[in-house]
This record gives C-alpha cells, sequence and structure tokens, in this order.
C-alpha cells in the first residue's frame, strides 16, 4: 500500500512538474537540394529527451484512405468550420495575442539565398527583411545571413529556432477567451 501511494506521489509531482517547468520547441528546417522540417518538444525543462513533434524527413506508413473515408473526412471538417465561424474574430485575435506573448524566443539561426524575378523587387524585400532582423538582434540570440541573389529567382536556406513556454501561463489567456467568449452577457 505504501508503494501505491509512493508512486502516485511520483506520478503527481511529474505532471506539475511538466506544468511548470519550460517547455522548449525547436524548430530546424532546409530548403534547397533537400526540402525538410522538423518540430522537437523538449519537457521538463529540458531534462527529458526531446520528443520529435513532427519530421517530414520520415515517412508516415499507415493505409492509404479510400475515397469514402475523404469524403468523411471532408464533411465533418466543413461541418466544424461552420461552427467555428460563429465565434467573435475579436476574441480569437485577443487569445492569439496574449499567448504569443507567453513565449519567449531562446534563439533563431539561420543562412539563406532568395531572388525575386525582379532585381528591384528583390532589393525591396531585402530591405524590409534586413530592418527587421536587425531590429530584433538585441531581443535575443538571433543569428541571420540572408543574402539576396539580384540573377535569377531562387529560395534556398536552412533555419535553426528554439522558443521557451512555461504551460501554466497559457492558462490565464484561455480562461479569458473562455469568459469573454462565453460568459454571462
Amino acid at each position: 500500500m505504501l508503494w501505491l501511494l509512493v508512486i502516485a506521489a511520483v506520478l503527481i509531482a511529474l505532471v506539475i512538474a511538466t506544468i511548470v517547468l519550460p517547455v522548449r520547441l525547436r524548430l530546424q528546417g532546409q530548403m534547397g537540394e533537400e526540402i525538410w522540417l522538423r518540430l522537437d518538444l523538449h519537457t521538463l525543462g529540458g531534462l527529458a529527451p526531446a520528443i520529435a513533434v513532427l519530421d517530414t524527413a520520415k515517412r508516415w506508413k499507415g493505409k492509404p484512405r479510400s475515397k469514402k473515408q475523404k469524403k468523411e473526412r471532408a464533411a465533418s471538417s466543413s461541418h466544424s468550420a461552420r461552427s467555428l465561424t460563429r465565434l467573435p474574430i475579436r476574441n480569437i485575435f485577443r487569445l492569439v495575442v496574449e499567448l504569443l506573448r507567453q513565449f519567449r524566443i531562446v534563439w533563431i539561426r539561420g543562412e539563406g539565398e532568395f531572388g525575386l524575378d525582379d532585381p528591384a523587387d528583390t532589393g525591396t524585400l531585402y530591405g524590409i527583411l534586413a530592418s527587421v532582423i536587425y531590429a530584433g538582434r538585441h531581443a535575443a540570440d538571433i543569428d541571420l545571413d540572408i543574402r539576396p541573389d539580384f540573377g535569377k529567382s531562387c529560395l534556398s536556406g536552412r533555419i535553426d529556432t528554439a522558443v521557451d513556454v512555461i504551460p501554466l501561463r497559457l492558462l490565464p489567456p484561455v480562461l479569458r477567451f473562455g469568459w469573454r467568449t462565453f460568459g454571462p452577457r
């Protein structure tokens, strides 16, 4: 009986630690000869092993869907989309902004090359990107090397970024959204 209490206490402590300690989301990607994207989740403040949430380099080996399953899925998704249109857009926008405020950029590292058909458009886009990159360098560990290619239309590069969030801090914005949307009028 004592072992059961100890196991229950350990499980409760793990659940509390998972909610209170930071969770790191790490996104890595490449575009060029190979195109891939990987999203890892590191729980318990980075003490637990990474959980691969998305990895486009690995192929999904499930059974292909039949036409009937595709039609049923399309019908159910259109029904749920209709029910979401009843939610006030202002409250959804507030929720997204409040949730994004809870995330902290740990690092953004990347390099890439881009070009558009018109060299003037390439220069304009590079000017906009350069101002955003250099304005944000002091806020976090941002190291981006973006090179414009004025001769041809292209897009290639690599990105590695990490973002921290404490799951418990996501609860107040979600509760405020619920109160604003479904609470008393």
